[in-house]
């Protein structure tokens, strides 16, 4: 004889362990639970620090662009930031870098030694350069770096850079 109470609770707990067994399976799967997935997206749809206003003060130096000079490129880039740097200070980094080395704006990647290997740090820095070189306010060039403008630069070709 059936008990249609008892059928009802296997058939429950069945379709629980069903569900559990397609969640670690996916998360197997995928490498990631489902759950940071979507805190992912949410996280890189956030826009990284920077400073909305002109600073205060005196703002530190960019390293000193001499001492690359085994690599032409990042020495050549780091004078353009060196040129820039109250733009810099107003601008954002979407490298992450705001999140993983606590990096208030683009300038502070020059400050240090992150922009010597980050090409998004190095094309943001040109980008920046050629716009303020336009004439253009810090602000505009914000809403341009926030639109993706930067990512077309071309930085690979010494050539092609801005000189100061």
């Amino acid at each position: 004889m059936i008990q249609w109470g008892m059928l009802d609770a296997n058939i429950g707990r069945r379709s629980f362990l069903n569900q559990s067994f397609r969640m670690l399976m996916g998360t197997l799967l995928l490498g990631v639970p489902m759950n940071a997935i979507s805190q992912g997206t949410a996280q890189s749809n956030k826009v990284p620090k920077f400073h909305a206003q002109p600073p205060n003060g005196a703002l530190p130096q960019v390293r000193n662009p001499a001492q690359y000079a085994a690599n032409p490129t990042v020495e050549r880039i780091y004078q353009l930031a060196a040129a820039i740097r109250p733009a810099l200070y107003q601008l954002p980094c979407y490298c992450s870098c705001d999140r993983e080395e606590g990096h208030a704006s683009l300038l502070d990647c020059y400050v240090s030694t992150h922009a010597v290997q980050c090409l998004i740090c190095q094309r943001e820095a040109v980008f920046a350069f050629r716009q303020t070189r336009h004439g253009k306010h810090p602000r505009q060039i914000r809403a341009e770096i926030l639109r993706g403008d930067w990512k077309s630069e071309i930085i690979d070709d010494i050539t092609r850079l801005p000189t100061v």
